[in-house]
């Protein structure tokens, strides 16, 4: 089994920050934005889109786990229940 390691490989603004920049510095951001869109796009790779979980939510370390499980096992994908009560996930995968 391959070892997890957490890496930090994705840069996230919020909107809401972005739009109380002044205009310059939204150009900039925008011609940042398009300059990487346009070099992917030359090199034939997807747009992607991304799921965003903010680090201090109390689910967060559950979300790991997923992405760890997802990366390290080999096996059929397993299904969690989110419980707010005890902050942990259930595993309610079928034939558990």
């Amino acid at each position: 089994m391959m070892e997890f390691k957490k890496e930090n490989k994705y840069f996230v603004l919020k909107w809401k920050d972005i739009n109380q920049l002044p205009e310059s510095l939204k150009e900039g951001l925008q011609a940042a934005a398009g300059w990487i869109y346009a070099g992917k796009k030359l090199e034939g790779l997807p747009y992607n889109s991304y799921i965003v979980v903010n680090e201090d939510e109390p689910y967060a370390e559950a979300v790991w786990k997923l992405i760890e499980l997802s990366q390290t096992e080999q096996v059929t994908p397993k299904v969690f229940r989110w419980d707010p009560s005890t902050k942990t996930l259930e595993d309610i995968t079928p034939g558990v």
